[in-house]
Order: structure tokens, then sequence, then C-alpha cells
């Protein structure tokens, strides 16, 4: 039998995720950079929902870790190539101006899918109660408006891109900018309050075993969040290397629970 469109889709997203990933893994190496780490988590995600679409076909979370996994390594790309055009290897690459400016907008839908759509679904793959769509609609928002918000606002690019400005930054359109910016951040406090109130409502409801299967999940998020903030505040190598946790512990918490609980 043919596989359902969404198992598919997901497959073909995992593929893409292992072969970005490879070759951003080769450009890593090449330019001896911390991106190297950065691999790890879209792979994990992509390999932890081919895992899902094998042992519970039709479940909706394979298919989501799969697009979180496709996600995050979209995200990885600008940061590893632009890195490597621009501070290892200047003008060995092609668009690295290109990909330097897709580089401040790129984390968005990763920020979106793995740090609220996953909190607001998980473990069921589906909302607790429809009260939480507008959750749900908050975190969808986050994306184009945190795009809006960053892709042309002037910004300095840090140390870590040799202090380069945003390429196709429009100085005269700012408030339009800032104005996306303070929304995107309205989106994702709405999102994240609603993703906490989510999974502690699981846990009154879940029985015994159901709270095992979210123990997992609790027992990492500390860690996820801890890492995620790092990012966002301490931009550096170090906090880079510390984020790796993010995008790793999560999936193999997920796995842990299908194997041992039999989550999904």
């Amino acid at each position: 039998a043919r596989p359902a469109p969404a198992a598919a889709l997901a497959w073909a997203a995992a593929a893409v995720t292992t072969i970005l990933g490879f070759g951003m893994l080769v450009l890593a190496i090449l330019g001896r950079d911390v991106s190297l780490l950065l691999v790890l988590a879209p792979l994990s995600y992509a390999w932890m929902g081919c895992v899902l679409l094998t042992r519970r076909p039709g479940h909706p979370m394979g298919p989501l870790l799969c697009l979180i996994g496709l996600a995050d390594v979209l995200a990885v790309v600008p940061y590893t190539y632009a890195r490597y055009a621009l501070v290892h290897s200047p003008g060995s690459l092609p668009f690295s101006t290109a990909m330097l400016w897709v580089n401040t907008w790129a984390y968005a839908p990763a920020t979106s899918l793995g740090g609220m759509v996953l909190l607001l679904v998980f473990p069921e793959g589906r909302l607790v109660s429809t009260r939480f769509r507008p959750a749900l609609w908050a975190a969808l928002a986050f994306i184009p408006l945190s795009v809006a918000g960053y892709a042309f606002i002037p910004q300095n690019l840090g140390v870590l891109f040799r202090n380069h400005s945003n390429p196709y930054a429009l100085p005269r359109f700012d408030f339009l900018f800032e104005i996306c910016q303070a929304a995107a951040i309205a989106c994702g406090l709405m999102a994240g309050i609603g993703a906490a109130a989510s999974v502690t409502l699981r846990w009154r409801r879940a029985d015994r075993v159901g709270r095992q299967q979210l123990k997992w999940f609790l027992a990492v998020l500390p860690v996820t969040l801890a890492s995620l903030i790092a990012i966002l505040v301490l931009p550096g190598t170090a906090s880079l290397a510390l984020g790796v946790p993010a995008g790793v512990v999560m999936p193999v918490a997920i796995g842990i629970a299908v194997l041992r609980y039999k989550l999904y």
C-alpha cells in the first residue's frame, strides 16, 4: 500500500534533513566550526520522526518531528554556510551575502515548531482541547511576524560573523519592523503560556502510565529551555555549544517514552 500523503511528505522531509545535515557537517568540519554540534539537533528530530512513522504509522507526532528536523536544518544551513564563506574561507563559496541575510530570520520556523507547537500537542499529537487553538495560532503567527521583524531591520550580526551588518536592511521602515518584533514576542509569550497550561492540564488528567510518559518530557524540559535561553540571551560560541541539548535531549526522551511505555 502507498503511504499516506502526510507520511510520504514526512519521509521526504527526513531525507532532505539528512542530506542537508551531512552537507553542513562537511562544511563545519572543514572550517573546524562549532556548528558541527548544531547538526545533531535536526538529525535527532528527523530520525526519531522516522522511528515513529515506522512504529506508529498514521500518528501525527511522527510527521511533526520530521518537520521540526527540517525546520532545524534550514536554520543551521545558512549559519554554517555563512560562517564558512565569510569567516573561515572568505570568497570560497557563492551566495555568502544571501546566506548571511537568511541567517537573520531562518530560526523562526524551528523556534515555533520545536519550542511552542510541540509543547502544545505533546504527547497525543493534538491539542488537549479546542480552547488552546488561539495558542496554536499564536505559535504559527510567530513565524511570519518574526521573519518580517528581523529580515530587513539594520542590525550588527556580532562577532560570530565578524560584525557584519544585515546586508539587505531597509532603515526607512524600522518602525514597522519593530512593530512586527513586538507582535512576534507577544505571540511567543501567548504560545508559551498556552503550552505551560496544556502540559499542566495533561498531567492532571493523566493516569499512572500517562504520568510516567510525561515524566520523560518534563525531565528534559528545563535543560531544553535553559539551552534556548542561553542562545537567545548570550549569543556566542559557548552558548551555541550549550544549546546542543535543546535539540537532542527532547527527541531522545520521546524515543525512550515510545520504546518503554509505548507512548504512541
